[in-house]
């Protein structure tokens, strides 16, 4: 049996390796992130357990080339043919994947060359206790992307039995709290902009300057960092572990245009358009369960990306006349992909605009965009 079930793996990598045969050229992995959010202190709120993300740069083909049972355990094994690794920092990353395991499903990630060149996947988890799906999708920074999620599906069950489940995943009784992701960091400078400015100094800034405004009016916050260090993506969301499912998670960034003419404030949150769901281990009733409190989170993100982006803009025009609204948008991005709460990263100006720069520099302006962030955090907790 053990070798028939090898056999038709084997024949199903071959075909795979025919296909390749016929490609001009190989796929290539770029990025590799696992965001592992079932730490011991991460609330039972949360139904998403983890999520491992692929960027590639072309549009991946993927083929599941196993499906095992085995006891308690399930195993599934994916293959991405034609696909090729050529920088040492993807080649790290899938090593802190092998490193890193989660209590709740195992990940194995490697290179082959044999019998065609490419990337194999396999997870293996307890069925009874997980649901898997992966989603395709287009990345901000032009990526194409795979995103595997595992979901609690002893929380879902329970879910099942409730008459409304979105009020259930909306419960108020636990405290709020802001994780505040200040954007780049240590050798990751971020942009580079006007007289050298960078990107990574001023979101600390304003970063550190929103944590203490909150605290002072009563709301508990989680710093991604608060020094000048590097904190890879995947690390920034596991803060969440920290926290209430009561929630949010706010990225700071400014930004960057060849144009120097290029200005003004945009914010950006995920919505379900952008993910495209090609493959799920939940029933159809589960399914549509998952994408109504999926649904309700985005639902969220939405709300919050509108309150802070209304919020700032106001304020900001009061030292910035000249500024431009470049509104509430929806995009891919990787810490708005692994947080499991409410989330939106927000881009305060263009320090390759030599007036935006000068202002995100000066600590009168950089309290002015704190006040409308914090005017924003509180707004969104009032109207949800």
């Amino acid at each position: 049996m053990k070798k028939s079930v090898k056999l038709r793996e084997y024949l199903c990598i071959l075909i795979c390796g025919f296909c390749i045969n016929n490609c001009s050229a190989l796929n290539q992995l770029c990025k590799v992130f696992h965001h592992d959010l079932s730490s011991s202190q991460l609330n039972s709120g949360s139904i998403e357990l983890g999520k491992v993300v692929f960027y590639f740069l072309q549009n991946p083909e993927i083929k599941m080339v196993s499906d095992k049972n085995n006891q308690s355990k399930k195993q599934l094994t994916f293959l991405f043919p034609s696909t090729e690794i050529k920088s040492k920092e993807c080649i790290e990353m899938i090593k802190n994947i092998s490193l890193h395991q989660s209590k709740w499903y195992t990940v194995f990630l490697k290179s082959i060359k044999k019998p065609v060149v490419g990337l194999s996947l396999s997870i293996i988890f307890d069925p009874s206790e997980i649901e898997c799906a992966y989603d395709t999708f287009d990345a901000i920074s032009l990526y194409k992307g795979i995103v595997f999620t595992f979901y609690d599906k002893k929380l879902l069950e329970g879910i099942k039995v409730k008459t409304n489940p979105i009020i259930r995943m909306a419960s108020h009784e636990i405290k709020p709290s802001v994780i505040i992701d200040c954007g780049h960091g240590g050798r990751d400078t971020g942009a580079i902009g006007c007289q050298g400015v960078k990107e990574k100094n001023i979101t600390l800034n304003i970063g550190i300057q929103l944590a203490a405004l909150l605290k002072e009016k009563g709301i508990d916050t989680i710093l991604t960092r608060d020094k000048d260090v590097f904190v890879p993506l995947d690390k920034r969301t596991r803060s969440v572990a920290n926290c209430s499912r009561n929630s949010i998670f706010v990225s700071i960034h400014a930004n960057y245009a060849q144009n120097q003419m290029a200005s003004g404030i945009e914010t950006f949150c995920l919505s379900p358009p952008l993910l495209k769901c090609d493959f799920k281990t939940t029933q159809n009733y589960e399914t549509k369960l998952l994408e109504c409190v999926m649904c309700n989170k985005y639902k969220k993100s939405q709300l919050l990306a509108r309150s802070i982006h209304d919020n700032v803009i106001s304020v900001a025009r009061e030292k910035n006349k000249k500024l431009v609204d470049r509104h509430v948008k929806n995009a891919v991005s990787q810490v708005l992909l692994g947080s499991c709460v409410p989330a939106i990263l927000i881009e305060l100006g263009f320090v390759s605009n030599k007036r935006e720069s000068t202002l995100l520099q000066q600590r009168e302006y950089q309290q002015t965009l704190v006040k409308g962030i914090c005017a924003g955090v509180f707004s969104y907790f009032k109207n949800i």
